[in-house]
């Protein structure tokens, strides 16, 4: 069951989308639940951070923003989802950390669930890796990315999974 169901409206750019050309509604926010598990809980954040490379101090802030309330909850944690981190498939490529979007967890002791899979590996979008799993207290087995032939045809972005150990 879920628990603690709540939206994150990022401080740093609450817009409100009404252009009659623009099929969303709203600014950009995080969803939060807490997943119940027996007597566990997984905290779950999903992320669609600002896309627009000029506005990239407004998706800094809002990854900052959902990694501090994420490093506050008191057992672990999963945040998913598409963070456009725009520099974050060179950091793979070239093992650097320049990238500040994905930067802003691994300060707060979070870990990149796909860690082990080859950089060529992780394209979540063209070239790209935009769609990324972090997670803290829990332990992470068999990270996958969806195959080309099966999720192109089917969305703009391949999904991610791992399977998650609760400790």
């Amino acid at each position: 069951p879920l628990a603690n169901v709540s939206q994150l409206r990022h401080r740093a750019n609450r817009s409100w989308r009404d252009a009659s050309d623009e099929p969303r509604l709203g600014g950009r926010i995080a969803v939060a639940a807490d997943v119940v598990v027996g007597a566990r809980v997984l905290h779950v954040v999903s992320v669609h951070y600002e896309s627009e490379i000029s506005a990239l101090d407004i998706q800094i802030a809002q990854a900052e923003e959902t990694a501090d309330h994420a490093a506050a909850q008191p057992f672990g944690v999963l945040v998913g989802g598409d963070t456009n981190a725009p520099y974050y498939t060179f950091d793979l490529v070239n093992d650097t950390t320049e990238d500040q979007t994905i930067g802003a967890f691994f300060e707060r002791g979070f870990t990149d669930t796909h860690a082990s899979l080859p950089a060529d590996a992780r394209a979540t979008r063209g070239p790209l890796v935009l769609d990324v799993q972090l997670a803290r207290d829990v332990s992470v087995e068999q990270p996958e990315v969806c195959p080309a032939a099966v999720c192109d045809p089917v969305s703009d972005h391949r999904a991610v999974w791992a399977d998650l150990q609760l400790r």
